[in-house]
């Protein structure tokens, strides 16, 4: 079987089981480690994806387990709005490019809120990253 056939379906058995059984996470993941860094069609790992769904408990056990937390994760949290998750990849130690959190600010495309871009930036100034 295709390399990366069988690096999806790591990645689904993954999300499925932090989506409907998140007590066997940890003994999945303790079996295959690897498990973790498994990508979808998107090259996203699970944590990315649980990051776009906005899904706080599944990138907190992730997390807790080793999962790496990529920039993009951060920059599309950011592209759907969802502050909360943001800040959270940034309190687990995440770490975005300013450059692409500086686009997102004026970008007309993915046009956050002003509450959501004064968070953005108050957050990010926390953490140490200038505008």
């Amino acid at each position: 079987m295709d390399e990366e056939v069988i690096h999806n379906q790591d990645h689904i058995r993954l999300l499925d089981a932090v989506l409907m059984e998140p007590d066997k996470v940890p003994e999945l993941v303790k079996e295959n480690p690897y498990i973790l860094e498994a990508l979808n069609c998107c090259d996203e790992t699970a944590l990315h994806w649980l990051a776009v769904e906005n899904n706080l408990d599944g990138v907190r056990l992730l997390r807790s387990l080793g999962a790496n937390i990529s920039e993009w994760a951060i920059h599309h949290a950011i592209e759907v709005g969802a502050m909360e998750m943001v800040i959270l990849l940034l309190e687990l130690g995440g770490e975005p490019s300013i450059d692409v959190c500086r686009n997102y600010l004026t970008n007309e495309v993915w046009e956050l809120k002003p509450k959501q871009k004064r968070l953005l930036i108050s957050y990010l100034n926390q953490y140490g990253y200038e505008l």
